[in-house]
């Protein structure tokens, strides 16, 4: 058996008593009358943690609500009957489109390549990744959506500004990513540079070497300090902190290491942007990583760097904190990932310009077309799923089906679908050390008995 489904495991398993836990934590305790001492005086209170409060979003329900239904079924059909009148049909389950969704994240990544490298030219990049130090986390938390589009705006425009000093304007695409090794909440972002722009008068000038980090970070670093005062002075950002007390957290890591890499001009574009793209339509966690579920506990691998080097190391958490952990990385609702500014922006001005090096550089890759579900199905079995298999001709749509709202569906329902659609349960995987072996497979769990399941269904593909 092939080593997939786990995720979707681990949120059936678990999530209905995550939200449990969720619902708990924000509930107030009640106060209790502490006895007096028999000297009058209260008991000391022994000092406890800070109790965390688990916050579920709409959008989180929506998109685990989304992944759990993808290609169950619950979202809707495509009919498919044969034209001769053979009785032959098929039902193929519609996809959730999910970033959250491991397979909808895999084709995302897929079809984006294939369209937006007929878009991007092949011109010298360089890579420049931009953080903020870890004190800032908790007011991103407070709204994301202003907060990220103020971070991002602040690095494109001081690379913009710096650029147009030197009469060019230069072409940026920006990637978002949200986590780091060991998936905590770590927002930065990946800006692709063109090493030089375009001019007024449509000529090319070339950069001439690198983008000078310790002039731009010094930048940066003023235009988002003083704008994130403003979002707090105007009330675009609230809190229950003294305003006072916010404004001396903002203005006392000023002098902290504010990362603003700048790598060299890369040589393979299309390697640099597919490692990009694919932290920013995938889902946030790999198949392969999470190595051992044992239904109570998951094992899964992390990274981080020690001394300059890039070690792995097994995390274990149990299935609660695993998916707080995980599901703090969906994005807000119409939130852009993946953003285009200078000569690439969707403008009439920048059109122009990218009209004038588009006759420079010739396009990354001019076959790209999106893959359709018909030429996956083909890759993989290599069968036409579209072919009668009695008369041999093909198949005509009949109908579509589609659900009447994805928020409606109750944990019963969900929960049968997938008991349906996903005949056998057997979770097999590796250890992280046999795997680099490449030994055989081994079963951990067996989550629900094979013969409390229902027959396959013939019509479903």
């Amino acid at each position: 058996m092939k080593q997939q489904g786990k995720i979707r495991q681990i949120f059936l398993d678990h999530f209905e008593r995550f939200l449990e836990v969720a619902k708990k934590s924000q509930e107030t305790p009640p106060t209790v009358e502490e006895p007096l001492l028999p000297n009058g005086k209260k008991k000391p209170r022994k000092k406890k943690q800070p109790k965390k409060i688990i916050r579920v979003r709409p959008v989180q329900l929506e998109n685990i609500y989304k992944m759990l239904a993808c290609r169950t079924g619950i979202l809707g059909y495509h009919w498919y009957i044969c034209p001769l009148g053979c009785g032959f049909e098929i039902a193929v389950p519609h996809s959730c489109k999910s970033r959250f969704c491991s397979c909808c994240g895999y084709i995302a990544t897929d079809n984006w390549i294939k369209v937006r490298f007929n878009y991007l030219l092949d011109c010298p990049y360089q890579h420049v990744v931009v953080t903020i130090p870890a004190a800032y986390r908790w007011m991103i938390k407070l709204d994301k959506k202003v907060t990220l589009n103020f971070f991002l705006h602040c690095a494109t425009e001081t690379i913009q500004e710096w650029s147009k000093d030197r009469g060019f304007t230069v072409g940026i695409i920006s990637f978002y990513h949200s986590f780091g090794g060991i998936y905590q909440f770590h927002p930065h972002f990946h800006l692709i540079v063109s090493c030089g722009g375009i001019r007024k008068d449509g000529s090319w000038q070339d950069l001439g070497g690198q983008l000078p980090p310790h002039v731009i970070v010094e930048k940066f670093k003023a235009k988002f300090v003083n704008g994130f005062k403003e979002l707090f002075k105007t009330e675009k950002l609230k809190t229950t902190a003294n305003l006072a007390r916010v404004l001396y957290q903002i203005d006392h890591p000023f002098d902290n290491h504010w990362q603003f890499h700048v790598e060299r001009i890369t040589r393979s574009n299309k390697a640099t942007m597919a490692y990009c793209i694919r932290y920013a339509k995938k889902m946030i966690i790999s198949e392969k990583r999470i190595y051992r579920y044992d239904g109570k506990q998951i094992f899964y691998v992390c990274s981080k760097k020690v001394n300059g080097k890039k070690i792995k190391f097994i995390q274990q958490d149990d299935a609660i904190t695993f998916i707080d952990k995980v599901i703090q990385h969906i994005p807000e609702k119409h939130f852009k990932l993946i953003r285009y500014f200078g000569f690439y922006a969707n403008n009439i001005y920048t059109k122009k310009l990218y009209d004038h090096v588009a006759r420079k550089f010739k396009p990354l890759d001019d076959t790209g077309e999106k893959d359709s579900w018909r030429n996956r199905q083909w890759r993989r079995n290599r069968k036409d799923p579209l072919t009668c298999p009695r008369c041999k001709c093909e198949l005509v749509l009949s109908q579509v089906t589609f659900p009447s709202y994805y928020l409606m569906y109750n944990w019963g329902e969900l929960l049968a679908a997938n008991h349906q659609r996903y005949q056998q349960r057997l979770i097999t995987c590796l250890d992280y050390s046999e795997r680099k072996k490449r030994i055989q497979t081994r079963p951990i769990s067996l989550l629900l008995p094979l013969s409390d399941l229902p027959r396959p269904i013939s019509t479903t593909y």
